[in-house]
């Protein structure tokens, strides 16, 4: 896996929100080149992740 982003906790965090946001986008694009389907308990479980991870005292030290 590769990240673009700076190695702060808070541009890590931003980036990997940044870019779950983007995949759920193309996998519910309609005709889109993804042709799948996210089961809502897994994207329901993801965005909790990131939100925790984000909330966590690291990611509140960095401004979170």
């Amino acid at each position: 896996m590769t990240c673009t982003a700076g190695t702060q906790p808070d541009e890590l965090f931003s980036a990997y929100r940044a870019s779950w946001t983007w995949f759920k986008e193309l996998a519910q694009e309609p005709g889109g080149t993804l042709n799948i389907t996210i089961p809502p308990s897994i994207a329901q479980k993801v965005d909790e992740l990131l939100s925790q991870a984000y909330s966590s005292p690291r990611g509140a030290a960095s401004g979170g």
